[in-house]
């Protein structure tokens, strides 16, 4: 079997209907792919409807379990496939008709894992323009992962843009950390490190559902308490890589830069103190050779003074 798509389901009931129909909808035999929906502990009708679909096509296999959050269904899923490669696909969002074959061709050659592009849906059913191609990365070209983190695009995380061999994801262990909100951003950096041939389709075959509430449009205390962990993670990771590996000065750039973001959120939510705090205790930033001065600049504040970085950004915010 060449391709295994996983759906972490919680609480879809008004898009897993959609999202499955355009899976199985495509012009390809279903012994090329498998469908593993990992029911979340939905408290919704998600369970019912994802049940009426395992019985409906010998493809789609159906697997409950207690809430372990993304990650966790993500998790099992990755444990359970069959396919050659894992294509992890939100449970609220869909693909376009016809993408399936195209990408099914795509993974037929020798690779070890595929960019897909992407548009956006807003709520009320309107699709805005595809993600921004990088045209620095060619369609029929083979990458290095190093390569595209070096020069990554902003929306580069989600980790439903990867179609990668399960085999790599085993072997190195690229597990979703549980637990925690932002999870892409943790896994992404660490998976693009291991992949040595990657190619990047500029067709958006993936329509993103953009919901009000979800985790990618609000600001929590929890978001805070996960950017500790992954910060903590990615650390512990980088520190893992030899001091002459290429890839630390990256991960260092990706850190201070994620860091700076975080701060930004954080001055949005005035009573983030502890958490800014704790991020300064563990220690994840460490400088490079050869930083320009903004990068130092940056690097220097946030390591030092990372309250009064937040509270600047806060008052800035009012002011604009």
């Amino acid at each position: 079997m060449l391709l295994s798509i996983v759906l972490p389901t919680y609480n879809v009931e008004d898009y897993l209907s959609r999202c499955l129909k355009s899976i199985l909808d495509q012009e390809v035999e279903s012994s090329q792919y498998e469908v593993i929906i990992v029911n979340d502990g939905s408290l919704d009708r998600s369970g019912k409807i994802a049940e009426r679909f395992s019985k409906l096509y010998g493809n789609v296999h159906l697997i409950n379990q207690e809430n372990r959050g993304l990650s966790g269904a993500r998790n099992t899923g990755l444990r359970e496939a069959k396919g050659k490669f894992v294509w992890f696909i939100d449970s609220d969002d869909c693909i376009t008709e016809g993408s399936l074959k195209y990408i099914l061709a795509c993974l037929i050659s020798p690779i070890e894992s595929l960019i897909v592009n992407f548009q956006r849906c807003t709520e009320d059913g309107k699709y805005s323009n595809s993600s921004m191609v990088n045209h620095q990365f060619e369609e029929n070209r083979v990458y290095k992962g190093v390569e595209y983190f070096a020069n990554r695009p902003g929306d580069f995380l989600c980790s439903w843009r990867y179609i990668t061999k399960r085999k790599l994801l085993l072997e190195h262990n690229l597990f979703w950390k549980e637990g925690i909100v932002h999870e892409d951003n943790e896994h992404t950096p660490r998976l693009l490190y291991f992949i040595e041939k990657l190619q990047i389709l500029h067709s958006a075959v993936y329509i993103y559902q953009i919901r009000s509430g979800s985790i990618m449009t609000s600001f929590s205390p929890k978001k805070a308490k996960s950017w500790i962990e992954i910060f903590k993670s990615l650390r512990d990771f980088r520190n893992s890589l030899p001091i002459t590996d290429a890839y630390r000065r990256l991960l260092n750039e990706y850190l201070l830069q994620q860091y700076s973001n975080f701060l930004h959120d954080s001055s949005i939510y005035p009573n983030s103190d502890a958490e800014v705090k704790s991020l300064k205790r563990i220690g994840f930033l460490e400088n490079w050779k050869g930083m320009n001065m903004k990068e130092f600049g940056k690097y220097f504040w946030l390591k030092n003074f990372p309250l009064l970085f937040s509270k600047f950004s806060f008052y800035y915010n009012r002011l604009i």
